[in-house]
């Protein structure tokens, strides 16, 4: 589930099945000569073999959101392995159809997991997994706090809204409330059951998390009126960067580190420029337009972002809004030996090679509604092109690197729905201005059926009818229209979950 807009967090793209890694086997600094890997193990609910996981590994250590790889699922048990070398400790995640598995792996570490039927007895257990093996204590609490993002937002709200005393410090009064929710990973650190490097990562990452939700729920919190000193929201935003960017030596190893890093880049004019911030780069500073303001980012997360985002737009068919020889010439000279340079190089080629496969190849099934015009809504899109038949409407946007991951199963979900009857229409979220990148990722992904670029109307009639009163609105979002024309559904199953979109669809629709 991507949050609406760039995340995190929580971001990947799927038909880049990318086996990169082979640059980045690097040998471990370690009393050892012989290499050691990283084993990871476990059962997973729901999945049969012939199925696949995808995960995400580490890069120097770093947390990495964007390049993935597949492993196979062994037997109908559900059960697989992931092995891999790691120069230094960084999080693994291990995407299933239940949500995210969180590791905090090394080399050496043998993990052991498995997703369970019985929830956690707390507000976190969403998605309940147990841990054996290497620093299990830490990876079973980790992931049962962890289990779902939005509670732990919740908690933020709860604590600003309940807890804020007039006319203290915002900041002050939400980094004392989250230290005190962290102290269950001292009582294990005190307990000898966690290295003090991992938990010191372990609790950046949930500051940092805590920190990106309430960042960028800004408006949830005020419309509980809270705001009492002059400018509080953007005096919150300054303390949450500053603490983040000047302050935490862990941020590029969490999960929501690069999108702090891209927060700070993003606002840097509106919320610091009348402060007295470095500039580190004036190459960048002079050819990044946009992004100029990552000059004033250490070279140390200067280099990151902007491989970051080098390889954001590359997966992303998207335009780079500066020149990528340009850009790209400068990172490799400035930091020669730099892993992500490799990486990047591949990524171009591939993306390249595939691009021109696609415009080469038109598939006549693709058909693009204009709805810049006539169509201002979803009614009147249902209305003009699909009288007398159900549609299944697949909401995305070619910056959701999740909606990506869904179209890995867009086979299935084609003959599922001709099987049926049922039409398919894609409404992408994005800017109007974005236009011909749709029309890239529509080609390149081969997505057969009907295509909307919803634009400001379709956007805001989606944002009332969809989501109503949600804080956070997400996507991939999927819902389901009855031959009448009428909504039956507003949250279907993802293509992803084909057995249990069958039965939904079979149940809503022979009730409708």
């Amino acid at each position: 589930m991507l949050l609406y807009k760039f995340d995190n967090t929580m971001i990947s793209t799927i038909k880049f099945r990318i086996i990169i890694w082979a640059f980045i086997g690097l040998c471990l600094v370690a009393c050892s000569h012989k290499k050691k890997y990283v084993i990871i193990q476990g059962k997973l609910i729901g999945y049969h073999k012939g199925d696949s996981v995808i995960y995400f590994k580490p890069i120097d250590g770093f947390n990495n959101s964007q390049i993935f790889e597949t492993t196979n699922i062994i037997n109908d048990s559900g059960e697989f392995k992931i092995v891999f070398p790691s120069d230094s400790i960084g999080f693994t995640k291990i995407q299933t159809k239940k949500g995210n598995i969180f590791i905090l792996a090394q080399n050496g570490d043998s993990v052991y997991s498995e997703q369970q039927t019985i929830p956690y007895a707390d507000s976190f257990a969403m998605q309940p997994v147990i841990f054996t093996g290497s620093n299990s204590a830490m990876h079973n609490l980790y992931n049962k706090m962890n289990s779902n993002y939005f509670y732990k937002f919740n908690y933020a709200m709860d604590l600003l809204v309940k807890k804020y005393p007039a006319g203290s410090n915002l900041y002050d009064t939400l980094l004392s409330g989250i230290n005190k929710y962290l102290l269950p990973f001292d009582s294990i650190y005190k307990q000898k059951k966690i290295s003090k490097y991992c938990l010191e990562i372990m609790k950046s990452d949930f500051r940092n998390a805590m920190f990106w939700h309430v960042y960028h729920n800004m408006g949830a919190l005020e419309k509980n009126n809270l705001w009492i000193v002059p400018e509080p929201e953007k005096d919150l935003k300054r303390d949450i960067l500053q603490h983040s960017i000047n302050v935490d030596p862990f941020l590029l190893h969490t999960n929501f580190g690069t999108g702090l890093l891209a927060d700070f880049v993003g606002e840097y004019n509106e919320l610091f420029r009348n402060q007295d911030y470095p500039v580190y780069d004036t190459f960048f500073y002079k050819n990044g337009l946009e992004y100029k303001a990552s000059a004033h980012l250490i070279p140390g997360y200067n280099k990151f972002f902007w491989a970051d985002m080098i390889i954001f737009k590359t997966l992303q068919n998207q335009e780079y809004g500066f020149s990528f020889d340009t850009i790209f010439s400068h990172l490799k000279n400035t930091f020669p030996g730099f892993t992500y340079i490799k990486i990047i190089e591949h990524l171009k080629k591939v993306n390249e090679s595939n691009l021109n496969k696609s415009s080469a190849k038109i598939n006549s099934n693709i058909h693009l509604i204009d709805s810049t015009r006539a169509i201002n809504s979803l009614d009147k899109a249902i209305k003009t092109h699909f009288k007398d038949t159900a549609v299944y409407i697949d909401l995305w946007a070619t910056w959701c690197m999740p909606c990506k991951e869904e179209f890995r199963y867009k086979n299935q979900l084609n003959n599922l729905l001709k099987e049926k009857n049922i039409k398919l229409m894609y409404i992408s979220l994005d800017d109007t201005s974005k236009k011909n990148t749709w029309e890239q990722n529509i080609q390149y992904f081969d997505l057969e059926g009907y295509h909307i670029l919803a634009g400001k109307n379709i956007s805001n009639d989606i944002a009332k009818r969809v989501y109503g009163h949600e804080i956070v609105q997400s996507i991939p979002r999927y819902l389901l229209v009855n031959k009448q024309g009428k909504f039956v559904s507003m949250n279907m199953s993802r293509p992803s979950d084909l057995v249990t979109l069958k039965n939904e669809l079979d149940s809503l629709l022979s009730k409708n």
